[in-house]
């Protein structure tokens, strides 16, 4: 916030940097901003929209990059949400039999008495992939 002297009058008003005086009734960039915000962070925002703001350039909607990525996420929220619980336990599933494999290939190794780097050469060498 800083302060401005006007010439004419010698009166002072306060300002926030990159807005008109608080004094101008007209609608500032950050109040434009902020009802654009308000209006972008809406949970029924039509698809439309969503393709509209996420596959025009920046410099055509006005949408910067972290706003772009807030929609992106409030997009895939709003229409994919079950898609996102699938992959979530996809990824969960997928974690769990890696150290399933890792496991098994440790106790294989052990009960061969491999080590470890060794087991995994001859599980290369007779058909592992």
């Amino acid at each position: 916030m800083g302060e401005t002297i006007d010439s004419a009058t010698g009166r002072t008003s306060r300002r926030r940097v990159g807005c008109r005086p608080i004094a101008d009734p007209r609608p500032s960039s950050c109040y434009v901003s902020a009802r654009r915000m308000k209006f972008l962070s809406a949970p029924d925002l039509p698809r439309e929209v969503f393709a509209a703001l996420l596959e025009g350039p920046a410099f055509l909607t006005g949408v910067t990059s972290d706003q772009r990525a807030a929609l992106v996420q409030s997009y895939r929220a709003t229409y994919h949400a079950e898609d996102i619980a699938q992959i979530a336990q996809a990824q969960e599933a997928l974690e769990l039999l890696d150290a399933v494999h890792t496991t098994v290939a440790n106790e294989a190794a052990r009960v061969g008495g491999f080590m470890s780097h060794e087991f995994g050469e001859f599980a290369k060498a007779n058909g592992d992939k």
